[in-house]
C-alpha cells in the first residue's frame, strides 16, 4: 500500500461573523462515502474528476472524504472504515446527530448542505463547478498558515498553525480551529473494498 499525508487547518464557524475580509480562501467540501455503497461508486468518479480540475493551476477546493458504515460496515478488518471508524463517525454525528438523517454519498461545502430545498439536498453529487466558484469568491476573515515537522523516528508530528485576522471582526459565538491529518491518494495493488477502486483524502485524525 502506498500513501501520502495531507495536513489541513480550517475554521468551523458556528456563528454570525461580521467582517469585510480581504483574504483569499479555499473552500472545503466534505463527503461521507462508504466502501459498500453502490450510489457512492456511481457518484465518486465525477466528484473526484471535478475536484482534480480545481486543484490546479489555481487551488480552488479541498476535498475531504470520510469512510462511514453506510449501508453497512465492511467486514474486512483492513478496510478503510475498520481501520479508523471513530473520527469519521464523530464528524458525521456532528452535522447529522440523527441516524435517520445520515446517508451516503452525503456532502457539505464549508459546513453547508448543497441543493437545499430539492430532492437532492445534502447529496455529495450536488457539487458543481458553479458551487465551487461561488464558494471560492467569498473572502475569508482570517489568514491561516500551517507547517509541520516529523520527529526523527517518523512516528509523530508537530503541527504549527498561525491564524491572523484580516481586520477587526465580531463573532456571536466561539470560533473553532480544526486540524486534520489525512491520507492522500491511497493506492492498493489489489483493492479489497467493493465500491471504490481508489479513494482520496480520507480523514485519519481530527482535533477540535
Amino acid at each position: 500500500m502506498k500513501k501520502s499525508i495531507l495536513i489541513l487547518s480550517f475554521f468551523t464557524l458556528g456563528l454570525v461573523l461580521s467582517v469585510n475580509a480581504q483574504t483569499q480562501r479555499i473552500p472545503m467540501f466534505e463527503e461521507w462515502t462508504g466502501e459498500n455503497c453502490g450510489p457512492c461508486a456511481s457518484a465518486n468518479p465525477g466528484i473526484t474528476a471535478l475536484a482534480n480540475a480545481n486543484f490546479a493551476p489555481t487551488k480552488k477546493l479541498i476535498l475531504l472524504r470520510y469512510q462511514v458504515p453506510i449501508p453497512s460496515a465492511p467486514s474486512n478488518p483492513n478496510s478503510l472504515y475498520q481501520q479508523n471508524p471513530t473520527e469519521p463517525n464523530a464528524r458525521q454525528d456532528y452535522y447529522y446527530p440523527l441516524q435517520s438523517d445520515q446517508f451516503a454519498p452525503q456532502g457539505r461545502m464549508d459546513g453547508q448542505e448543497l441543493a437545499i430545498g430539492t430532492a437532492n439536498q445534502g447529496s455529495a453529487d450536488a457539487l458543481s463547478q458553479t458551487e465551487i466558484n461561488n464558494a471560492y469568491a467569498v473572502p475569508s476573515p482570517f489568514f491561516l498558515t500551517t507547517s509541520y515537522v516529523w520527529n526523527t523516528a517518523n512516528d509523530s508530528i508537530t503541527i504549527t498553525t498561525s491564524v491572523t485576522a484580516a481586520q477587526a471582526f465580531t463573532a456571536t459565538s466561539a470560533l473553532y480551529l480544526r486540524i486534520a491529518i489525512c491520507e492522500d491518494m491511497i493506492n492498493y495493488a489489489t483493492p479489497f473494498y467493493q465500491a471504490l477502486g481508489q479513494t482520496d483524502k480520507i480523514l485519519q485524525m481530527y482535533v477540535k
